[in-house]
């Protein structure tokens, strides 16, 4: 009626609703204990069917199903009797039937968003291989046990595999397309018979690359960091030597080059016999070991033609184009006195007043007169040096810079990738975070930190300052090959056209794994070429700036240490812990990885410092060697553990009775094998590793990137420095000077690697820096007072 209101009911208390709740909990226990049940499959509907037959496939063969296993040791742990669920004597459930009928069914279970989880089943070995033997094949609607790893992680690992250098791969026949696409037929035989195949041998080139990374990994860091190390030495002593004034121009440029393709075989490529070397058409010179008393001249013999040959021939014109410090007197002592020459005050004048200093090292004096203002003012004007010198120079310059600037840059080749690689790891951390306690996702995710190591070999190959293309050095150079063509006819000619060279050049680059040791045969011609032109000064300079002292292999041996077994630590810890504590088939698998990463990295260091295999060896011989042995059971170790553990783990091998067990419990066969799905412990376990290690492997990844990138564009910042100054000379000839006078005592004048400041060199090899013409004058005023005082000058 209008007017009136309404009472209101009174909301019960909080106590009171949980009160309520205990009793229905309770009401709804009792009854399901006091339910009469005509059998099992009334009070478990999961066990319905259950023996029907499961799969077309034989247990052998993948046809094996563990949830299968799983409701069979239910349905052989519990009966009914009386209408109730009793349990059998040797049960394999940790609770009793009753408890069962109000806890998560443990057979199947997923991830329900509680802590819970599902009781376990456990069964003995025995049990385990007389009703569930074989394995079980990758569910194709289960995509945590294959998609994952696959396409998270594995597809991924390709695209950094085409980034690690490679000497020689699976050659697609170019026959394959060579079609008449003017006729139906003729695109009918393309589409069909031939782009299937040409695209069958580009994959299995592909998949076979990626094994044999993921193979010698350790190796291929090792060799990385040593190359690294070289190149981060060589540029230091380049430009130590620019600031000091030593070494000429030509040497300079030649520890720039071997930099650059010193990762390439000294041997030419020659059809047929791809690692001899290449005997072209060159100048002949006179044999050296002839009989004593023969008439006539020696006899002339073709002379090898190596890469080292053309990297001489690159730098030939640079010759001599700078006065080695140590000969300054020397050279004075025989210059004829000069007609009419430019009063001395005004020379050094020019020269203090100029930013850049050359001279020609020829049997001439060298003359510095006063430029007019319009040769100041050209580009690349050098004083002391005629227009050709001066435009070797620069094509020296050119050279260097092109060649590293047609590598590609780092976030390029690595970067993007390591962006989708951690986009997999973030996807499944989200999965994990969704589905906690998942074994197959948890196995996933160890597969895909283990496969890290992939990634570190592209990281460690793309900081290197060495060109993976050898066609650069080839264009380069733009050397005309003379050499006769010998047919392919026998069995390893023809092999080797299918299996040829990566590259169309004459220039083979060395494999990841040799490059390391490819660079000391280069440093070494390097030293043996200074020491024989400069002396054993700079040599010995030379020698201790690349010399491998223990700490430096300590160093290089941590970090390849710390890019193998970070990844090794995470991902065995994970398959560790799944779905028992304890070391079993995964984690096995990734324990022999380990250790056969380490066998190949210490059968590396012994082989680097052997001296390299004599040629007139035989075959066999270098077949059977203990070297061979010793890395054929290495990469026998890696192929089975890394190729043959991936491919088990995606198809399923993995899934199977003696997978369940741990190591130790192979050979007594005496184990518990749990065959339930998230239990409560896997739930704990997930929550306390599994997202832990993912995001410590991802942080692991991005910091060695990172330090990779930076580390590449440091280097290549010194590298264009140190061509940019390579022209810096100390050395400068005032004519009309005799021994005894100025230069003896001012020695030298040149730019320090900062630009606006001068170094004066002194006898020990320090120097004294000016920052203006005046602070300059004072200090040659200063050697020149002590000069005149000391009596070594004489007046002019």
């Amino acid at each position: 009626m209008p007017g009136l209101t309404k009472p209101r009911v009174p909301f019960p208390r909080p106590s009171v609703l949980a009160a309520l709740l205990l009793l229905l909990t309770h009401s709804s226990v009792t009854l399901c204990q006091n339910t009469t049940f005509t059998s099992l499959e009334d009070a478990f509907p999961q066990l319905a069917g259950l023996h029907a037959p499961r799969s077309d496939r034989s247990p052998a063969s993948g046809g094996q199903n563990y949830t299968y296993c799983c409701l069979l040791a239910i349905n052989d742990s519990l009966t009914v009797e009386n209408g109730a669920i009793k349990d059998r004597t040797n049960t394999s459930l940790q609770i009793t039937g009753n408890q069962l009928l109000n806890a998560k069914f443990p057979c199947g279970a997923s991830y329900d968003g509680t802590r819970t989880g599902a009781p376990l089943v456990i069964v003995d070995w025995n049990w385990c291989v007389s009703n569930c033997n074989g394995w079980a094949r990758s569910d194709n609607q289960n995509l945590n046990q294959w998609v994952q790893p696959l396409v998270g992680f594995i597809l991924p690992a390709v695209v950094f595999c085409l980034t690690v250098p490679r000497r020689r791969k699976f050659h697609v026949p170019s026959r394959l397309f060579d079609a008449n696409l003017a006729s139906l037929p003729g695109i009918l035989i393309t589409i069909f018979p031939r782009a299937p195949t040409a695209a069958l041998i580009a994959a299995f080139d592909t998949l076979f690359w990626i094994g044999v990374v993921i193979s010698t990994a350790g190796p291929m860091i090792l060799s990385g960091l040593y190359e690294a190390h070289l190149d981060r030495r060589l540029l230091s002593y380049v430009e130590k030597c620019i600031g000091l004034g030593k070494l000429s121009i030509q040497d300079r440029a030649r520890i720039l080059f071997v930099i650059l393709v010193g990762n390439l075989d000294m041997s030419l490529d020659i059809p047929g016999a791809p690692d001899k070397n290449d005997i072209e058409s060159v100048p002949l010179k006179s044999s050296t070991s002839h009989v004593e008393g023969s008439s006539g001249p020696p006899p002339a013999i073709p002379e090898p033609v190596t890469t080292w040959t053309h990297i001489e021939e690159l730098t030939s014109k640079l010759h001599n184009l700078d006065i080695p410090l140590a000969q300054d007197l020397a050279v004075q002592n025989a210059l004829p006195e000069p007609p009419e020459p430019p009063s001395v005050m005004s020379q050094i004048l020019h020269q203090l007043t100029r930013g850049r200093y050359g001279q020609a090292y020829t049997d001439e004096p060298i003359y510095a007169p006063t430029p007019n203002p319009q040769e100041m003012a050209a580009p690349g004007y050098i004083a002391g040096l005629t227009p050709d010198q001066g435009d070797w120079i620069d094509s020296t310059k050119l050279r260097l810079r092109t060649m590293l600037a047609c590598q590609f840059s780092f976030g390029t080749v690595i970067g993007a990738p390591v962006v989708f690689y951690t986009g997999s790891f973030i996807y499944t951390l989200v999965e994990v975070l969704n589905n906690l306690g998942d074994p197959d996702l948890s196995h996933s995710l160890s597969f895909g930190i283990w496969w890290m190591a992939v990634p570190h070999v592209a990281i460690i190959s793309g900081c290197l300052l060495g060109g993976n293309n050898p066609n650069t050095l080839e264009g380069i150079i733009a050397h005309v090959r003379h050499r006769s063509r010998r047919a392919r006819h026998t069995p390893r000619d023809k092999f080797f056209k299918f299996y040829g060279l990566v590259y169309e050049s004459r220039y083979k680059p060395a494999v990841m794994w040799d490059r390391g040791r490819s660079k000391r045969d280069w440093v070494d011609l390097l030293y043996a070429g200074i020491r024989e032109r400069t002396g054993k000064t700079d040599a010995r300079r030379l020698r201790e700036k690349i010399s491998m002292r223990w700490e430096d292999w300590a160093q290089i041996l941590t970090m390849t240490g710390m890019l193998i077994y970070v990844p090794f630590v995470l991902s065995f810890l994970i398959s560790y812990h799944t779905p028992k504590e304890g070391v079993s088939c995964r984690s096995f698998t990734i324990l022999i990885y380990a250790l056969s990463q380490t066998w190949l990295i210490a059968v590396w260091i012994v082989d680097f410092h052997r001296p390299r295999f004599e040629a007139q060896n035989s075959f066999w011989s270098h077949m059977f060697s203990l070297r061979s042995m010793a890395i054929g059971l290495g990469l026998f170790a890696a192929v089975f553990s890394a190729v043959g553990g991936t491919l088990m783990q995606i198809i399923g091998v993995y899934r199977s009775c003696l997978c369940k067990l741990s190591v130790n419990e192979w050979i007594s066969k005496v184990g518990d094998v749990r065959l339930e799905t998230n239990s409560a412990e896997s739930i704990q376990v997930a929550s306390m590793f599994w997202l832990g290690f993912g995001v410590a492997a991802m942080s692991f990844l991005i910091l060695a990137t990172y330090a990779g990138w930076w580390y590449q564009r440091r280097l290549r910042f010194k590298f264009k420095h140190a061509v940019r100054n390579i022209d810096s000379t100390s050395c400068v000839v005032l004519p009309g000077l005799a021994e005894g006078t100025i230069t003896s005592t001012l020695h030298a004048w040149s730019p320090s690697p900062r630009q606006g400041q001068f170094v004066l060199p002194r006898k020990d090899g320090e120097g004294e820096v000016g920052t203006s013409l005046d602070g300059r004058l004072n200090l040659f005023s200063e050697r020149f007072d002590k000069a005149e005082t000391s009596g070594e000058g004489s007046s002019t």
